[in-house]
């Protein structure tokens, strides 16, 4: 009987194949030893020692990373192979050794000239002489106190009273639809001046329809607490009468920030305070009521008395203005897309040339100067929308639409001189300036109000960006075309 035959390696210790019925070699063990005198089988036998510690073979990790390398080719390109710790140390290292290099050639932190003493959609108490007053303001307090005094002249709704309103009428809807404008007509289209507009536009445009919403608290006191912010009226106001238990004022649409700021700091000393509105030129309507207001979409709708006043320079009581028609803007309910150009209200609009007045304290500020006029609108660029928790939403989908969101255009001669550096953020200039909450928004191109301003952000990645409540909110308010109301 013959006897069988195995293949035989042609070196048992190192060979592995099992084509020719050979076995893996035996792992190694603390007894084994390799004979071979270079530096790397001096670390695998210390590794593979009994005695030897953890804390040891941490020491060792280096050369396991130079075995790593030769095994990958990086020694033989004289490279290692670093791990992903190292690599973003490394590039922490280099982006402040950039940062510090860079940072000499950059500009020095500009400083304004004159530093607002306060915000004024804040409630701020005014309490220095008449002369340091600013024009707006002084005319302001100058007609809230002539309506506490005449109280057949004065609205309805004071202060505390507002307050009770934000709490009570919360989502209300009207009976009324609002009109949709998405193209409005030549003579339905909002007047958009901008810095580079010639004088003849300048002067056609005496009121482009915006207002500004004033709230001053403790009023006959000469320490009174005044809180600014804008506004602007759409249509239904004469429509209301009967239908919502209202007058027949115009509606004006507003934010609803200023307002909680406003009234709750009355509420605390509970004093009455007055509610107005002012146009351009100076025609003061007391707010009647507060109709409904959206706090997640930061809206409120308001109604306007019916008849204007205007306070007389010299004796600073008010007298009736005829024929002082409120103009209404076109809404649109269609969201603007991405790039749109945009004409931004801006509160620069209601800041005079000039602080001081010579025809007294109750003398309204000149804010048909052109200089002036071509200050109330800045163009920008719509970036993008964001849904209710920030996310990124899309027009034509099913996304929400809670925040629009538009950028200065600092290249473009329509946007005026003072607000060139906003969308730099290491200057003292933010866009939208504060005070303008409650702005439209109007898209250029069809002149209809897309958006109503709420605030601005700045970072030092993107600067200054300003970011609106898209205008199909406002429908909220209303009663669906065909359907009524739904709420």
């Amino acid at each position: 009987m013959s006897r069988r035959a195995y293949a035989v390696p042609v070196n048992p210790s190192t060979s592995v194949d099992h084509m020719l019925g050979t076995a893996v070699p035996a792992p190694p063990t603390a007894s084994t030893r390799f004979t071979d005198d270079s530096e790397d089988a001096d670390m695998f036998n210390y590794m593979i020692d009994a005695s030897t510690s953890n804390r040891d073979l941490v020491g060792h990790r280096a050369r396991v990373e130079k075995l790593r390398g030769q095994a990958t080719g990086s020694s033989r390109r004289s490279t290692s192979v670093p791990g992903s710790d190292k690599l973003f140390a490394q590039s922490l290292e280099d982006a402040q050794v950039r940062w510090t290099e860079e940072s000499k050639f950059l500009p020095p932190r500009a400083t304004p000239a004159v530093k607002p003493v306060a915000d004024p959609e804040e409630p701020h108490r005014v309490e220095h002489s008449e002369g340091d007053r600013s024009a707006i303001e002084r005319y302001v307090i100058a007609a809230a106190r002539a309506l506490d005094r005449q109280q057949d002249l004065r609205g309805t709704l004071s202060l505390v009273e507002l307050e009770k309103a934000l709490a009570e009428r919360v989502n209300e809807q009207l009976s009324i639809e609002l009109p949709y404008e998405p193209m409005p007509k030549q003579e339905r289209r909002v007047s958009l001046i901008n810095a580079n507009s010639a004088d003849d536009e300048v002067a056609a445009a005496v009121d482009d329809g915006v207002l500004l919403l004033c709230f001053v608290d403790d009023v006959g006191s000469n320490k009174e607490r005044v809180s600014l912010c804008t506004g602007f009226a759409v249509q239904g106001g004469e429509r209301l009468a009967g239908a919502d238990d209202a007058g027949r004022g115009a509606l004006v649409i507003s934010c609803v920030h200023t307002l909680e700021s406003a009234t709750s700091k009355a509420a605390e000393r509970k004093s009455r305070g007055v509610a107005l509105a002012v146009t351009r030129q100076g025609h003061i309507y007391p707010i009647r009521t507060l109709l409904s207001n959206l706090p997640d979409a930061d809206l409120s709708l308001l109604q306007l008395e019916d008849t204007p006043v205007q306070v007389d320079a010299v004796t600073s009581t008010l007298h009736t203005v005829e024929g002082g028609a409120l103009r209404t803007l076109p809404v649109s309910p269609y969201p603007a897309v991405v790039n749109t150009e945009l004409s931004i209200s801006s509160f620069g609009g209601w800041l005079p040339a000039t602080a001081g007045s010579s025809h007294g304290s109750g003398a309204f500020p000149a804010l048909t100067e052109h200089d002036v006029v071509r200050s109330r609108w800045a163009r920008a660029t719509l970036t993008g929308y964001k849904d209710p928790i920030g996310r990124v939403a899309e027009t034509g989908t099913y996304d929400e639409l809670a925040q629009l969101n538009f950028k200065l255009r600092d290249d473009t001669p329509e946007t005026p001189a003072a607000l060139q550096s906003a969308n730099l953020c290491r200057t003292m200039t933010y866009f939208p300036l504060p005070g303008s909450s409650g702005g439209p928004v109007v898209d250029v191109e069809t002149g209809s109000v897309v958006g109503i301003v709420r605030g601005h952000r700045t970072s030092q990645l993107h600067g200054s960006r300003g970011d609106a409540v898209p205008a199909e909110k406002i429908f909220e308010f209303f009663a669906l075309p065909g359907i009524g109301k739904h709420r």
